[in-house]
């Protein structure tokens, strides 16, 4: 039996990073939600995706955050297999000591409401924001427990 719910260990760490290598085996990615944020950095190539609403095309240097249960899949755009980082973070989980910010749970509850809950970070803004190097480190940070 195929399940939509994916399930995901965040009760170690705040959140969860590592570069996705699509191969036959791993890809297409099957529809599937979860609990908690999702955010995609396309690396290499070009992938489609799905959610019952709208089909995205996320291009090299393009970002997307998907909120919580929103039901989405990895599809191919070509004969070529995408490489991507992703991470996953449950956002009440997700602490800023100041007083003078608003809770990052009401943010993210505000874009779930007003944008259907997604976002697309087009490759010109992902550059102007250096979104690769922030992937990067938050990669190797999780791997090498420098935190």
């Amino acid at each position: 039996m195929s399940y939509l719910y994916e399930q995901c260990n965040l009760a170690n760490s705040l959140y969860e990073s590592f570069i996705f290598k699509a191969d036959k085996s791993n890809f297409p990615v099957r529809p599937h939600m979860h609990y908690f944020m999702e955010l995609l950095f396309m690396v290499e190539e070009t992938s489609i995706v799905a959610t019952p609403k709208q089909d995205y095309l996320l291009k090299t240097g393009e970002c997307m955050l998907l909120s919580p249960y929103t039901i989405h899949s990895m599809l191919p755009a070509s004969d070529r297999l995408p490489t991507y980082y992703v991470i996953k973070f449950d956002i009440s989980s997700l602490y800023l000591a100041s007083n003078h910010v608003p809770k990052l749970s009401s943010l993210f509850s505000n874009f779930q409401e007003n944008l259907h809950s997604i976002l697309h970070i087009d490759q010109e803004t992902g550059v102007l924001l250096n979104l690769e190097q922030y992937f990067q480190i938050c990669t190797k940070e999780l791997q090498d427990k420098e935190y």
